[in-house]
């Protein structure tokens, strides 16, 4: 397992799995998310991507990349699908302590054309250096 270190910021991953939009099945009662992780993660994990979190905050962007045969989405459609699953899936192998604003401040959708590619996923880390994100305050019973 790797070490923690924001001096490996920024980080780009280029992995081998397929963003879907999610216009199938989310509906419906056999879809089960916790799955999708599990896949995800599972690749993750056999290429050797497990690690200590993240010690500061991050910014992502989950770049689609279109391959043979598939055609653009939609703009709003990238992030709607099994993208929440791919960053859970993170969590689960230690890129991040939790998905939390705390610990991903943001999360940027792109899609790119690589007709010579088959259907990949890019994600960019980067050191949210601008943000400071405080500890929330409960205010003391009177």
């Amino acid at each position: 397992m790797n070490g923690p270190s924001k001096h490996d910021l920024p980080a780009t991953l280029r992995l081998p799995i397929e963003l879907l939009n999610g216009n199938t099945g989310r509906g419906n009662r056999w879809f089960r998310s916790s799955v999708v992780r599990q896949q995800i993660e599972r690749t993750l994990r056999l290429l050797g991507l497990a690690r200590k979190p993240y010690t500061v905050p991050v910014s992502l962007t989950i770049t689609r990349i279109v391959g043979k045969g598939q055609r653009l989405w939609d703009a709003d459609s990238i992030g709607r699908g099994n993208a929440k699953e791919l960053v859970d899936a993170m969590v689960a192998v230690g890129f991040f302590v939790d998905d939390s604003a705390k610990y991903v401040g943001t999360v940027d959708y792109r899609q790119r054309v690589e007709r010579h590619s088959l259907p990949e996923v890019e994600i960019e880390i980067h050191e949210l250096r601008h943000e400071r994100i405080e500890p929330t305050k409960r205010k003391a019973a009177t």
